[in-house]
């Protein structure tokens, strides 16, 4: 589904790349009904995975904020 494929790519090398697709996300997670949960869950699942864990947290953080 579009949040495993995403957020794979927001565990890529170039920082060009992660941040394009936190927005990305952040946005689907945002403007989809009943997508934050799913994103958020999809987040913390493969948050042990990233290089830059941090990044996951800020986002799961945003997302938890405008719900």
């Amino acid at each position: 589904d579009i949040a495993k494929i995403l957020l794979i790519h927001m565990d890529d090398q170039n920082t060009q790349i992660q941040n394009a697709v936190f927005d990305t996300i952040f946005q689907f997670a945002t403007q989809l009904k009943d997508a934050s949960e799913i994103f958020i869950n999809e987040i913390r699942n493969v948050k042990h995975k990233h290089r830059n864990q941090n990044l996951c947290d800020i986002l799961i953080e945003r997302i938890q904020k405008l719900k």
